[in-house]
């Protein structure tokens, strides 16, 4: 997890070209873990890393796919498979030769490139009797007892070649492969072979990930929901782990062994030393991860806490800075609100703020700070405390709207608008309780129709508080949107920053207090 963006200072053939005069890289690479290959892939190029990928394991080009074959279409939707990218990655493979292409995908198995292929290409079995209203591939290729052709005829240049291949060094694994993609031998598309081998990918991408330290989007979730519920006293008084972190670090806690690199002769610790200062001076590689930029007095209780523990006991730092890895890996897959999604620098701010909030409710109650870092639970009561506090801020938002606008005062101002009190009181009927299930969906939509008896401005605040992801509303404006092809609108706009101490929570409440004096009269 860096805490900034990968900024390249080198072109990339300079990088490439400094990596390829290195003696050692052919011993070098077999051995760098994931993150690091793909990382200097990204920074090369794909289309040009082909002197890289050559001499990837196995283990390592599955491990890469894992992170590049897989795209997210949208914020806060599950990621799928890219085709294009695939297709873009066999290419590359196809550059090292016949030999080279049929043994990587042989050896990625059968599961993994009909998952791949089945969305490139169209199969039909020779042998196959077909309906009239059926589509016969006429023009397709024969390999084996099977018809092939891409769904995009651009790419059957890229296809035909990694296909016959294989058909040449591994026509039996093929065949295996082309059956599973073969779509006309089921009636409904859930039941047909390609779509389990899908399926089952993507749930073993999962396992994988996870292995190596990753995050999954339901261990996010169920994180986050269990220190959502769980009362605030338990929070504070846990001194272990939580079950879903326990099972993560548990599950990752062995290395995953590659075999392919067990025979390899030992590399000098200076060739892994000029490597590593190769990809630091062109930024491929980060120094380390930073604890959120400048220190500033928001996050001064843990922050300085961990800078004093970095000094003393730089052994506990390493263990507190793998929890605050996690929990920002956590907050990137876990925030799946497509208006709350954080990119992996906003995560490691958050995170590092949550802590903070938790550590200033720790304070309060006359807890040393001391004792949240130096040993486990560490940052992860921290958080867990902090993300309560937060989650705690829509419910009370809603709950107290509701009582606003229920309060006698409030109903005797817009006594001449009773049916404008009945519209909103069925839309508030069940507000609290789908926040309070977390359940965000129509929130907005009810805020908006609210407006039709409290202030615009004071609604757009209470979308910021009302979120996921609750923030601190700042100041109010009109915004004319102006979209080619559509009517200009006007619409408020809020400016808004993060809650990062304890301190933070009376700015809610003050603003709160304000909701009666802005119903409309």
């Amino acid at each position: 997890m860096a805490d900034r963006e990968l900024v390249r200072t080198k072109p990339s053939s300079q990088l490439l070209a400094q990596l390829i005069d290195l003696p050692s890289l052919p011993a070098l690479v077999p051995q760098l873990k994931t993150p690091t290959l793909t990382r200097i892939i990204d920074s090369v190029g794909i289309d040009d890393a082909g002197p890289i990928v050559a001499l990837t394991t196995t283990h390592q080009l599955r491990r890469v796919f894992d992170e590049t074959l897989w795209k997210r279409l949208a914020p806060g939707v599950r990621e799928r498979l890219s085709p294009e990218e695939f297709v873009r990655w066999l290419d590359v493979l196809n550059e090292q030769g016949q030999a080279f292409v049929a043994e990587r995908l042989e050896a990625l198995g059968v599961q993994f490139l009909a998952s791949q292929l089945a969305l490139v290409i169209e199969v039909q079995d020779k042998d196959m009797v077909y309906n009239p209203d059926d589509v016969v591939l006429d023009e397709a290729e024969d390999f084996g007892s099977h018809k092939v052709i891409a769904k995009v005829p651009e790419d059957w240049d890229i296809l035909r070649t990694a296909l016959a291949a294989l058909h040449t060094d591994f026509p039996r694994f093929l065949e295996r492969v082309l059956d599973q993609c073969t779509a006309s031998w089921a009636t409904f598309g859930p039941e047909r072979a390609y779509v389990t081998a899908l399926e089952d990918e993507s749930a073993d991408r999962d396992a994988r990930r996870e292995a190596e330290g990753y995050v999954t989007p339901d261990t996010a979730s169920a994180f986050l929901s269990e220190a959502r519920v769980t009362g605030i006293e338990d929070l504070v008084l846990d001194d272990d782990y939580d079950i879903v972190t326990r099972r993560f670090f548990a599950s990752n806690a062995a290395a995953v062994v590659d075999p392919e690199i067990e025979d390899l002769p030992p590399v000098d610790e200076a060739e892994f030393e000029a490597l590593d200062f190769m990809l630091r001076e062109a930024e491929v590689v980060d120094p380390r991860f930073q604890l959120s930029g400048p220190t500033t007095a928001a996050r001064s209780l843990i922050r300085d806490a961990l800078d004093r523990l970095e000094s003393n006991s730089p052994d506990v730092f390493g263990a507190r800075l793998r929890e605050l890895v996690y929990i920002s890996n956590v907050l990137v897959v876990g925030t799946q609100d497509p208006t709350s999604r954080l990119t992996e620098v906003e995560a490691a701010h958050a995170a590092l703020d949550i802590c903070n909030i938790g550590a200033g409710y720790w304070d309060r109650a006359g807890l040393p700070t001391e004792d949240l870092v130096n040993e486990a639970p560490g940052l992860i009561r921290a958080f867990r405390i902090g993300w309560h506090v937060l989650q705690r801020i829509p419910p009370r938002s809603a709950r107290h709207l509701v009582d606003v606008l229920r309060a006698p005062t409030v109903r005797a101002r817009l006594e001449e608008k009773e049916w404008i009190l009945s519209e909103v009181d069925t839309a508030i009927a069940d507000l609290v309780n789908r926040i309070d299930l977390a359940r965000f969906a129509d929130v907005d939509d009810t805020l908006s129709f609210v407006s039709l008896v409290v202030e615009a401005e004071a609604i757009a605040k209470l979308k910021v508080v009302m979120n996921p992801f609750p923030r601190i509303p700042l100041d109010v404006e009109q915004v004319v949107e102006d979209v080619p092809g559509k009517p200009k609108r006007e619409r408020v706009a809020v400016r808004t920053r993060a809650i990062a101490k304890i301190e933070d929570l009376q700015e809610i409440d003050d603003f709160l207090a304000t909701l009666a004096d802005e119903v409309k009269l």
